[in-house]
């Protein structure tokens, strides 16, 4: 979410006759990107695509430069268990786009991918700009897919995907903030896990690839051991 640069005043009496000025041409700001739970992005604007099979050389070739890397030491799910000894996976970060990618380090491609909504009670708030993402999935309620959006509620997404699997979800709290943003939880389904804040919004969604080793699912009684101490 932008902060705001400049208020415009308008004499009018009618406040629908103010419509916000055009986006610069070329700009990708807020483009929708349909996903899958098979890992499949497509970009809206820019018709590209990208899934688990994609490499960094794909990643950068299609967005360009990440604003940030890193290895893999602070990681709020550790959906795949088995760490190979001396290899550390990294994450590319597109701040701009809402987006991160983990990349896997002896297969150089995507392992999960994470998408935020700039949730105002997360603790990212605002560190990401809101990823416009339409996740499109199997409904509950009927026979065409259902779409999940950033601005989807934790019950609204419940509706649609049955209850998770796991009698409880996991409940993390980032230390290092002393706990102000209240505790996330944690929801799974298999190849998808969402972070909900605890008033309920959506905070991310994480999407990994559910062919690869893993232990136990993604029930909540297992989510323990994918947790990362934050002091690392």
């Amino acid at each position: 979410t932008p902060v705001a640069s400049r208020i415009t005043v308008h004499a009018m009496d009618d406040p629908a006759g103010s419509v916000p000025p055009p986006l610069p041409a070329g700009s990708n700001y807020m483009e929708p990107v349909h996903v899958w739970p098979n890992g499949l992005m497509r970009f809206a604007n820019r018709g590209w695509s990208l899934d688990f099979d994609s490499t960094p050389q794909d990643i950068v070739g299609q967005l360009g430069k990440p604003a940030g890397t890193m290895q893999k030491r602070i990681d709020k799910l550790r959906i795949h268990a088995r760490q190979d000894a001396g290899c550390t996976h990294y994450f590319f970060n597109y701040f701009d786009l809402g987006i991160d990618f983990l990349i896997d380090a002896k297969r150089h491609c995507i392992r999960k991918i994470a998408m935020h909504s700039n949730c105002p009670a997360h603790v990212d708030f605002n560190e990401y700009l809101k990823c416009n993402f339409h996740l499109h999935v199997p409904s509950k309620q009927g026979k065409e897919d259902a779409v999940i959006g950033p601005d989807s509620r934790w019950d609204e997404i419940e509706t649609i995907l049955g209850p998770p699997e796991g009698d409880k979800p996991l409940m993390h709290t980032d230390k290092n903030l002393g706990g102000v943003c209240g505790p996330s939880l944690f929801y799974g389904y298999n190849g998808m896990v969402f972070e909900v804040t605890r008033f309920g919004g959506l905070a991310t969604v994480i999407l990994y690839n559910s062919d690869w080793p893993q232990v136990g699912g993604v029930e909540a009684k297992d989510l323990e051991c994918y947790i990362m101490d934050p002091s690392l």
